[in-house]
């Protein structure tokens, strides 16, 4: 099926522009492109299709062998041409000095809050695999991407110096000739990530891909301000290259790393139709996207990874080229828009009130989605979505409460109402994930009125200094409960379950979850419960990889242990979490409540509760339900040693203290226990107990708030059978 075929339409000149027929800017750089790099200039003519309207004089110029005129042929073509549309007149009210550029000029950059200044290399161009050592590979990962030089040009459109445009030269320049594409032959540039060529991993390369073109484009409508002609050739031989390049190596995988790639190809063959293989490229792109992304995206929408953050850059990627499509006036294939519809239901549930996402993996606390939603469910006209996302302000609302279990990705959601000032919780029961995954299943976070329980976010992928792997990634780090202190070993996914579906019968699939856990393959409830209502909602969990000991993820806990946890919540009123653990032995248990750092007034009352008590902000009281152990609890606030607690993370490589309660026990083979949450608004905090009752697997649970008696049973599954 032919579904992308560019056709040239005429493009009237904007203010600003210059025309093919306006006078050639004074050039600051001669332009000597075909002479300096003779492989370069045979390349990128070779690449074109001299034939596409508006070349004419390109071809003609080539054909009398005169290469200068050739040249400044086609820098007038791309003036006026169609694939530069988008970027004309420049939008300068959406960019922001986000970088330094007066620092980026002396090589001083700052990637996710850590900066340092970029050695050059005995050639004289920038080192663009250096990393810091704080920052682990994001560092050359992110400045090899080239988003830094908005910055640049935004600084020149508030001072009107033109260094700042040619420093976008400059560097543009020093990355072709000082980071060529290395020779790949016999490798993947993503085989190893820890000794790879970091600035052509492909996902670098597609970043580009989706930036420099803006560049390109911008940088010709400055050429009264700053002219370098030859650079902009040796950018445009790069992209071509760069196009050629993701085309080979970036159209496999699955995950936001694919979804992205994808998208930037499809775009650059829209700012790009006169390369030949232009049509080819996008055509291919977007059949592998449709097929990619309706095998990676869940019936409920939830994305394989189960990292909220990067399904958010997956839909954004399907939007991008939705939008791109729709634009041109092609086909959009049909598993491209259910699916993002799909996850706009996916993201409307997850998103608590304030407009953030639920945390979930790698990712971090402060991503707001709210008003992406809203914008692309108008777009696909999605009633469900705009609904819940609006507080009720447009849309149509869902059918029954306002909780939802997404019975694939495992997300359990509850609220009593739609808005911000609204109760809100959400639990994870399901699968791990793939890529990203945290120890954080059955974790727990909790929104009155304003976040409250919250997850502690990823602050690096740098294991430097041991907070990584010794509590932003563990269970220590969450809202659960850990075995003699370790956390939940993660084994590898088999990829093969994603290539075809796997009779329910086999031996495999039977197998995996228990095996493995990263990925759901039919709908979840073997292990799993709930039930919603329009008086309450109840979800159950368990934990199905086994626990790790206390030094790494790897290092297996001696014997063996499940964790089970229960929720019931009273709609607008309480929660009650159940915690049951069975071992083949005794164990010491720990149970973790992370406060957002916005929760000051946090104490732990005579009774052994926990409260925060701010004055005119919504609260919580956590009771300990003691069950068949003894909790002692204890707070914790930026605590480093002997171990880590206390941290929040609400985005990359920041950290702040924030407020833990720990609850200690230890217990036999089988423990029970659990919690009462009580929301309440201002320093007054409610009278509330709790008494709990296991017998079998029933767990009855009598609450008494403000003198008001609810009585709470919950159903556990059998026993769960232990590894040897």
């Amino acid at each position: 099926m032919n579904l992308i075929k560019f056709v040239p339409i005429m493009i009237t000149c904007c203010f600003g522009i210059a025309s093919a027929n306006q006078s050639p800017p004074k050039l600051d750089r001669e332009n000597q492109f075909a002479e300096q790099y003779p492989e370069r200039y045979a390349e990128l003519i070779d690449a074109l299709n001299l034939d596409y309207p508006g070349l004419e004089k390109v071809k003609a110029a080539l054909q009398e062998d005169d290469t200068k005129t050739a040249c400044n042929e086609l820098i007038a073509y791309y003036r006026t041409s169609q694939g530069g549309t988008d970027f004309r007149p420049i939008d300068w009210s959406k960019r922001s000095i986000w970088k330094n550029p007066d620092e980026m000029i002396e090589d001083i950059y700052e990637m996710q809050k850590v900066k340092s200044k970029v050695p050059r290399a005995e050639s004289g161009y920038l080192d663009w695999k250096f990393n810091p050592e704080q920052s682990g590979f994001q560092f050359s990962f992110l400045i090899s991407r080239m988003g830094h030089q908005h910055s640049s040009l935004q600084k020149f459109h508030v001072t009107n110096d033109p260094k700042y445009i040619k420093y976008v030269y400059d560097n543009l320049r020093d990355f072709i000739l000082g980071s060529p594409q290395p020779d790949f032959s016999g490798r993947h540039p993503n085989t190893d990530l820890e000794t790879s060529e970091f600035p052509w991993v492909t996902l670098n390369a597609a970043y580009r891909l989706k930036n420099v073109p803006e560049y390109f484009y911008n940088l010709l409508q400055l050429e009264e301000f700053y002219a370098d002609q030859e650079t902009l050739l040796l950018i445009l031989s790069s992209l071509a290259e760069h196009g050629e390049f993701i085309n080979t190596y970036g159209m496999g995988g699955d995950g936001n790393w694919a979804t992205t790639q994808l998208e930037s190809l499809v775009k650059f063959s829209s700012y790009f139709p006169e390369l030949k293989k232009s049509q080819e490229w996008a055509q291919e792109a977007t059949e592998r996207y449709a097929e990619m992304i309706d095998r990676s995206i869940y019936p409920d929408g939830g994305q394989i990874e189960l990292a909220p953050g990067y399904a958010l850059i997956v839909f954004r990627s399907s939007l991008g080229i939705y939008n791109t499509l729709k634009k041109s006036g092609y086909p959009i294939p049909e598993a491209l828009t259910a699916s993002m519809n799909r996850q706009l239901n996916y993201f409307a549930w997850i998103m608590k009130p304030n407009g953030r996402l639920l945390c979930h993996n790698d990712g971090d606390p402060d991503t707001y989605a709210r008003d992406e939603i809203i914008e692309a469910a108008r777009e696909l006209n999605n009633q469900e979505a705009l609904y819940i996302a609006t507080g009720g302000q447009e849309g149509i609302r869902p059918e029954g409460p306002p909780s939802r279990f997404l019975e694939w990705s495992g997300f359990a959601i509850s609220s009593d109402g739609y808005g911000e000032n609204v109760q809100w919780s959400g639990m994870n029961i399901g699968p791990l994930g793939i890529g990203h995954q945290h120890a954080d299943q059955l974790s727990f976070e909790l929104y009155n009125q304003r976040e409250i329980l919250v997850d502690p976010g990823r602050y690096a992928y740098s294991w430097t200094g041991g907070w990584v792997p010794y509590y932003f990634h563990t269970l220590r780090g969450h809202n659960t409960v850990s075995v003699d202190g370790g956390t939940l070993s993660f084994m590898g996914y088999d990829e093969s379950m994603l290539e075809s579906p796997k009779s329910k019968d086999s031996d495999v699939l039977k197998d995996y979850r228990v095996t493995n856990n990263h990925l759901s393959i039919e709908p979840l409830g073997e292990y799993e419960k709930f039930e919603i209502t329009p008086a309450s909602d109840f979800f159950l969990g368990r934990t199905l990889n086994p626990y790790a000991g206390k030094r790494t993820k790897s290092d297996r806990m001696p014997g063996d242990a499940v964790h089970e946890r229960a929720m019931h919540y009273e709609r607008g009123k309480f929660w009650v979490v159940v915690d049951r653990i069975t071992s083949d032995r005794s164990r010491e248990l720990e149970a973790y409540w992370h406060f957002h750092p916005h929760c000051e007034a946090v104490e732990i009352l005579r009774d052994g509760s926990v409260a925060t008590q701010d004055a005119d902000k919504g609260n919580l009281l956590i009771v300990p339900i003691a069950g068949n152990v003894s909790l002692k609890g204890k707070l914790y606030k930026g605590q480093e040693q002997p171990f880590k607690q206390g941290w929040f993370s609400e985005r990359m490589n920041e950290k702040q203290p924030s407020w833990d309660a720990v609850y200690s026990t230890k217990a036999g083979k089988k423990a029970n226990f659990g919690w009462l949450l009580v929301p309440f608004e201002g320093e007054y905090v409610p009278k509330a107990s709790a008494e709990l009752r296991m017998r079998d697997n029933f767990a009855t649970i009598k609450v008494v708030v403000d003198g008001q008696r609810h009585d709470i049973e919950m159903e556990f599954n059998e026993l769960p059978e232990l590894r040897p």
